[in-house]
Parts: C-alpha cells; structure tokens; sequence
C-alpha cells in the first residue's frame, strides 16, 4: 500500500509539473488520423496506422493505472480512519474518468470531408498541456496521497 502511495503521488507531482502527460501523445495521434484521412494509397494508411498504434500506446497505460487506482481506493477504505476522504475520492476519480469523458466523445468529426478535418485540427490544436481543472484535480490527488502517505507511515 505505501508503494503505490508513493507511485501515486510521484505521477500526479510529475503531471502538476509537466502539464497533461499525455498531451504529446494526444497531439501526434491527431496529426496522424488527419494525415490518415488525406492519404489514399493503402501502403501509406498501413504505415500511419502503426505509428498510430506506436502514439497511442502511451495512453493504453492509463486503463491499468485507473484500474489500479480503484483497486487502491477499496483497499484504503479498510484503512482509512475517517472513511469519507477515500469514498469521496473513490467516487470522484470514477466520476471524472467515465461520466466526464463520455461527453468528450460526442462530438464525432468526419474526417472524409474537408470541413470536417478543419474542425478536427481545430479541435487537436485546442488541446493544452496545462489547465486550471488539471491544476486542481492534481492537489487534490497529492492532497489525498499525502493524507494516506501519513496515515499509512507517521501514524
């Protein structure tokens, strides 16, 4: 438990620090589908389409790290004295990762036509690395850790 404390606390001081983790991942992964959606020969979508497998295997990590985290937070439930600071985390890291993210994919742009791409590179290049709500969701969690840091070791 105080290892993943530490692991959890060491990626949301690094994510506080450096911004959206996986912002550079999130930019070439859209440079490749628009890249992917103006080709037309087959040996050059095949190409595109491993080195869009490559980008995007960044961020396949974070489905064992939010599995991990939960796992995490039922456990830290029998160790909490308090209880309310791990289910009100618990419900809040499960609240933003699927509720929060669901409506992210709504807006579908069709990248066949050329409007659509417009929209779409509008949309990649509106992606920032640093945000406020990141900027405060990252307290939060080094917040939380810290708290279970002291309750798991000085307590």
């Amino acid at each position: 438990m105080i290892f993943w404390t530490v692991v959890f606390i060491t990626y949301y001081m690094a994510s506080l620090v450096k911004g959206n983790l996986y912002y550079n991942s999130l930019q070439k992964c859209g440079e490749l589908s628009l890249k992917a959606a103006e080709v037309t020969d087959k040996k050059d979508k095949e190409v595109i389409a491993k080195d869009l497998l490559k980008s995007s295997g960044k961020m396949l990590l974070s489905i064992p790290f939010i599995i991990a985290m939960a796992i995490y937070f039922f456990v830290a439930l029998g160790i909490d004295i308090y209880k309310y600071p791990t289910i009100i985390m618990l419900f809040y890291m499960l609240f933003s990762s699927f509720v929060l993210n669901k409506n992210t994919n709504k807006s579908k742009y069709d990248l066949n036509t050329e409007e659509g791409r417009i929209k779409y590179k509008i949309f990649i290049e509106k992606i920032k690395r640093y945000t406020f709500k990141g900027f405060i969701t990252n307290l939060i969690y080094i917040g939380y850790f810290g708290y279970m840091f002291y309750l798991l070791v000085l307590r």
